[in-house]
This record gives C-alpha cells, structure tokens and sequence, in this order.
C-alpha cells in the first residue's frame, strides 16, 4: 500500500468511528476504567418499539435503510468502469467494509486514559458485531492496521461476537471488571434511556484528571529544563476550580424510540454546590405565567432562564480568579461604552433584565418562519431598560447621521396599539423593539409587535390554551395527569428551567419544498454517475404526515446536574419545519441579541472607517497600477510619487488615522519636496517596493500596500495585494507575510518610507 494513502485512509477511519452509535452495545467487552463510551445497535436491530414506530414508516417510504449500500454500490461501479484509479479503488473496499457493517451491524468504541508507563499516546478501540460479511471486515481492519501501524501501535483480532482495531493497546490483553461495574458509569446512565438505539458516556473526572497529570507533567519538563513553563500549565489548578470543571463528573446520552416516538435525553452530572460557570446552571423555574404572553396560535416556541446580571456576574468572578486585569479591562469596556451612549449599560440595561426569555412563532404575523419570530423578556426593571433602549437608539441615530448623508438610515417610532414601537427604516427587514406591560418585545418586522401587544394575557387566549402544545408537554409528565387535567399538563410538569414545542403538523407542508431540493442534490447526484433511479426518495409530503407528530423538549435542574429530554417522531424531524433549526438555536437568541446589539451600535462608525479605509488604500493601488503603466512596467519606489496619480491628498489619511495630521490648506502650493515629506511621514499606508511588474510572480500572495499598524487601534490592518485585492488581516499575519516577501519587519518598512531620500 502507498504511504501516500495513510493520511486519507486515517480520515476515512475517523469518518467511520464518528458515525451516529450507542444503546448499551458490547458494554460487557468495555474495560470500567474507560474514559469514553460509544455504542450503536446498527439498522438490522434499532431496539424495541422500531416495530410500527413513526422512525421505520419514515424510513420505508424514503428508502434510506439502502442509503449506505446504495451509496457503496455506486463507488464500486466508479471503479468498474474506470473513473476511480486503483488507489482509490483499494480504499474504497476497506471502507466499505467498514461502514457498511457499522451501519447494519452496530458495534462500539472506548478510549481508555494514556498508560502513565507507556508512550503518550491515545488508546482507542473500535469493535465490529459480526455479520454476514466478515471476510471482507477482516481485510479492511488488517489494511487499516498495516497503514497505523507504521506510525502507532495498532492491533486487531476477535472476541466472542466482534472483532476490534484498536490503537495503543491490545483488548485481549485487558483483563478488567466491565464498564457496566462502575458506579460512576451507573449513576449517570440512570438518568437516560437504558435500552436505546445509541449510548454516549463520558468521563469527565477522568479526563480533568488527565488534564491535571499532563499539566504537572508539562511543569515539570519545564522545571528540569529551566525554561518558562507553559501559561496554561501555571493557569489551569486555578482555571479548573474557577470555572467549577472540578465539579463535572460525567455525561451520558442516549436516543432511541419509545411509543412510536424518538427519545433523546442528555444528562450532565454536575451535583450541588455548582461554582464558577456550573452555577449559571441553577436558574429560575419557568411557570405558567411566564408563557401568558404566547398566542395560542403559535407553532414554535422555546422558553428558557438565563439572568443577564448572573452572567455578568459570574464572568467576573471567573476572570478575577484567573487574572484581575481582565477584570479591569471588562469595567473599563463597560465604562467606555456607558460614556458613548450615555447610560450605565450594566445598571440600567444588564441588570433590568429578567431571567425568563421566550421564543415564538405566531403565523398569524408572516406565516411560519423567521418573518414570525418574537422574542419576549420579563423585565426586572421595565423602565430602565426602555430609556436604555431609547438612548441606544438615538446614539445609534446619531452615528448613522455621521456616516450617511443621502442614505438616511435611522430607527424611527411610531405608536401601535397606544404603545411605541421603534423600526430599523432598512429594506428587507425591519428589526423593531417595545416595551410594554413590563414585557421587552423585539421582532424582524413591527407586525411582529403588533400581534404581541395585542395578546389579552388571559390563559385561554396563550399557548396554554393550545391542546398541541399541551399534548407535546404531556410526554414528560412522571406520571399521566388526572382525569380532565389533559390542558394543563405544563402545570403539572416537575419544575423545568427550558422547554421547546414546535407543531410540525402545521409547519412541515411550509417548509417540505427545500428540504426536497436537498435531497434531489444526493439523489440526483447519484443517479447521474449510476444511469439508475435511486431508493432514495423524499416522497410526497402527505406520504410523511402520519409519521409527523409534534416535537418538544424541557430542561431540568436539580441536586444531581442538568437533565434535558426531546421528543421528536424521528430524527431531524424539526428539519421539515419552515422554521428549521429553531428548536436547538433560537434558545441562543436573547443573549446573542444583546451581545451583538451593544457593541454593534457602539462600533457602527468604526465598522464605516474601516470599509471606507479599503476604499482608500484599494484605490492607492490602482494609481500604482498606472505609475508602473507610464513608466515602462516598473511600480514607483515611493508613495510621494504618486501624488499626482491620485489627485486628493487626503486619500492618503485613513479616517481611523491616530497620528496623521491634516494637509495645510495651501499644500498643491508648496515645494515637491516639501509635500513629498509631508505624505511620506503622514500616509496612513505604507507602500512596499516591489520593481518590475513582469518579474512578479503569485501576485495574489505579493502585499503593494498596507495600512500602519500604529495608524489605528484596531488589531486588524487594510492590506493591497499585487492583484488588485484590498482586504483586512490581523497585524501578525500581515507581519510573517512582508518577513516572507521582504525580509523586513513592518517597522523597517514604515522607516524606509519616511526617511526615503535622506
């Protein structure tokens, strides 16, 4: 086999070894010291309730249970026919093998901790159910071991039912108790589905364990070594027990059917007292009032509690432990920015916000999809954050006013239903905030705000009116609730600090159309290089609406860790939602919201400059692309030169220049070399000689032109390539590329041209 082959054939392993797995596959052959556990049933056996369950009706009317050998087939006809070398086609053998007996067979894999005797290397091993293809499985393991082994000690073999490639050790070695032994493995798997389809199980104090040893170890060479150890070496006993890692014992997943239905529970062991970033996880039960101001016509809706102030809080502790500089620098940034827009940010703004945000789509506003969304904040401090939210309105109105005179891009107010509503006036979308009855409302579009405000607040007008809705939350009930309690199973939830209902029943025909788009590009893909029509097939979206049934997920928090448990018909069911991806993101909203909004207005002028400052330099460029024009392929040596290839002086000054100085007014007046002095010392770039156009070559990796590093606070800096691009890099990189193609450093750079002449 060529060497040449090694590092796509460790690829193609890493692909195998990372296909979706588990259930409590192989579980008596997994040593208890094992770090990591990952085990998967395979397709020929998907666990109990597969059997008239919504996955398998799925499943037979789109054809992907022949997906995997369908797509084998294919790649062994590529190389019947001459389009895949032999190479490839030695390749394409081993991983068949490979994959098609994990996807049909299952199987699993543990990583146990570095041998402290032996070399530092990870010892990882993958077994393999036997089925009826054991011969060719047998062949690519020894292939793929014969291409590891040159490298790492790799092993294959056979016990009872499997057969294995490990690296770093030898399983039939290993005689230990089973990983079923450990109480640790036990205590987490309790809180999952014990006889799913796929089972992930981590250790995590065994790997902060690892950590701890690497880190002393690394201390130690540097010590003996008498050299600086490594700053992360130093900061982790104290990063560790500042951000509470110390108290993360394990996690475990699990997914697989239960009553027709695809179960997928996560549980993050995490006891009490949680300190550092673990204690953001003790947050606020979410009640029935806190979901008042959802319609009850919504088909999406995610609700979780998250308390700005504790995180701000909690940041600092964590960066105080760790360095109290960075605790500074954050108060500084808070202050700076509370001057720009003319408020305490963290008082009025961070700390006027409550913990519960809600999530939703009304497709009474724009139909089901991100025109719908609204996001809805109980606030702590309703009127504090209004004139917070004024002010930054208006400094934002300000700023824009600056930049634009014939664009009047400005937030603009008008009232609704007797509350004010404030818009972005932009095309395409309307970004919009309000507040009111104590509620901050932001939505894309004003309408959004309208239909909100509108909500009566009554329960028989919200969402907990909405038997959907309720049904969907009734799956986590304990136990079922009594008699004629059927809509109010939410009050009769354990309490939960996030939850999530998406009504695919009503969204999936919406959002059917590009998820059939997709799939044609597989399928028709292959039918291409095949001449034959594919299993593969999303078939009419009413074929799947018996399979389709609502979804909805809620979150816990209690003296053990963090419990999440999501219910869906299938997986990736909420993909056939025209809201699509919401259900695992939109939670991420209301603090992506206020992170990005702040410094997005505090910045909108910087943001301008720098655009206006590509600008600048890219048009320097082109008048060296004419200099050289005029002067027989040869760019000037001196940025004076090309005064007069530019005309405006000022195009020189970067408008984020800190050192330049303003042309005097009668400056086209004064001497040559008078000006040619004044725009070498105070150019904002700096024009790197590069001599005959012809003999350059990789113009596209050549710099012309850069922007001073010391012009601007900004880390980034405009670069001009010899290609006519203009772009920002950060200054290391722009330094390693000139050292590269110079041989000088940015500041031998910047000299030669301000002391060009003398």
């Amino acid at each position: 086999m060529p060497t040449r082959l090694k590092k796509p054939l460790i690829a193609l392993l890493l692909i195998v070894l990372a296909l979706p797995t588990a259930a409590q596959t192989l579980i008596d052959q997994v040593p208890a010291s094992s770090a990591l556990y990952v085990g998967w049933r395979g397709s020929n056996d998907l666990g109990p309730g597969y059997a008239g369950s919504n996955l398998q009706g799925m499943l037979q009317e789109m054809g992907l249970l022949e997906a995997v050998p369908e797509l084998v087939e294919l790649l062994k006809n590529l190389q019947t026919e001459g389009h895949i070398g032999e190479d490839e086609a030695e390749i394409i053998a081993m991983t068949s093998a490979l994959i098609t007996s994990a996807w049909s067979d299952g199987g699993a894999m543990y990583m146990l901790p570095p041998d402290p005797q032996g070399p530092p290397i990870p010892r990882l091993c993958v077994m393999w159910n036997k089925g009826d293809a054991q011969a060719q499985l047998r062949d690519a393991l020894n292939t793929v071991a014969e291409i590891l082994g040159e490298e790492l000690p790799t092993f294959t073999g056979e016990l009872n039912q499997t057969m294995y490639l490990s690296i770093g050790f030898d399983p039939a070695e290993v005689k230990a108790a089973s990983l079923s032994t450990s109480a640790r493995y036990k205590a987490a798997v309790r809180h999952v589905q014990g006889d799913a389809a796929l089972m992930v199980y981590v250790d995590a104090n065994e790997w902060i364990k690892q950590i701890d040893q690497f880190t002393d170890m690394m201390r130690q060479q540097a010590e003996a070594q008498e050299r600086p150890a490594d700053p992360f070496t130093l900061m982790w006993p104290t990063l560790r027990e500042a951000t509470g890692l110390s108290g993360v014992q394990s996690l475990a997943m699990s997914a697989g059917l239960k009553d027709k239905n695809w179960h997928t529970r996560l549980f993050l062991g995490a006891p009490t007292p949680r300190r550092g970033i673990l204690s953001l996880l003790d947050n606020e039960a979410i009640t029935p009032t806190s979901l008042l101001a959802v319609p009850k016509t919504a088909t999406y809706l995610e609700v979780f509690s998250m308390q700005p102030s504790r995180v701000l809080d909690v940041t600092m502790d964590v960066a105080g432990a760790i360095d109290q500089e960075v605790v500074g620098s954050i108060q500084g940034a808070l202050k700076e920015a509370s001057e720009e827009v003319g408020f305490d940010i963290e008082m009025k703004l961070i700390r006027g916000m409550g913990p519960a945000w809600t999530v939703y789509v009304d497709p009474m506003i724009a139909g089901n999809g991100f025109a719908s969304i609204v996001l809805v904040n109980d606030l702590q401090d309703a009127d504090a954050v209004k004139q917070a939210i004024i002010k930054l309105s208006d400094k934002a109105n300000e700023l824009f006013a600056e930049e634009d005179e014939d664009v009047k891009v400005r937030f603009l107010t008008k009232d609704i239903e007797g509350v004010a509503v404030t818009h972005l006036g932009i095309p395409f979308i309307a970004p919009a905030w309000a507040v009111n009855d104590g509620k901050l409302y932001v939505s894309l579009y004003p309408q959004g705000l309208e239909m909100a405000i509108a909500q009566s607040g009554k329960r028989e007008d919200s969402i907990l009116a909405n038997d959907a809705f309720q049904s969907a939350m009734g799956r986590f009930l304990d136990a079922p609730g009594p008699a004629g309690a059927k809509d109010r199973a939410f009050d009769n939830l354990r309490p939960v600090t996030g939850l999530s209902f998406a009504d695919l029943p009503k969204t999936a025909p919406e959002g059917y159309g590009m998820n059939m788009m997709i799939m044609q590009l597989i399928t028709g893909a292959s039918e291409m290089f095949s001449g034959e029509a594919s299993t593969m097939r999303m078939p009419p979206v009413g074929k799947l609406m018996p399979y389709i049934e609502v979804t909805g997920s809620v979150t816990r928090i209690d003296g053990d860790g963090l419990h999440v448990h999501m219910v869906e018909p299938f997986p990736g069911a909420t993909l056939l939602s025209a809201s699509k991806g919401m259900t695992t993101g939109a939670g991420l909203t209301a603090p992506i919201a206020i992170g990005v909004m702040l410094p997005a207005l505090g910045s909108a002028r910087d943001a301008a400059r720098e655009v206006q400052t590509t600008v600048q330099g890219r048009q320097i460029s082109v008048a060296n692309f004419a200099y050289a024009a005029d002067n027989k392929g040869v760019y000037a040596n001196d940025i004076a030169a090309l005064e007069e290839y530019i005309g405006d002086i000022e195009m020189m000054i970067s408008p984020r220049s800190l050192r330049a100085e303003a042309p005097p007014a009668n400056f086209a007046q004064q001497p040559d070399a008078k000006r040619a002095a004044f725009i070498r010392k105070n150019s904002s770039f700096v024009l790197v000689p590069l001599g005959d156009q012809a003999k350059l070559n990789n113009v596209s990796d050549t710099v012309m032109l850069f922007e001073r590093p010391d012009d601007t606070e900004d880390f980034d800096v405009m670069v001009a390539m010899a290609d006519g691009s203009a772009f920002t890099i950060p200054q290391d990189e722009l330094a390693e590329m000139l050292l590269k193609q110079t041989g000088e450093s940015i500041q031998q750079l910047i000299q030669r041209q301000e002391n060009f002449g003398k």
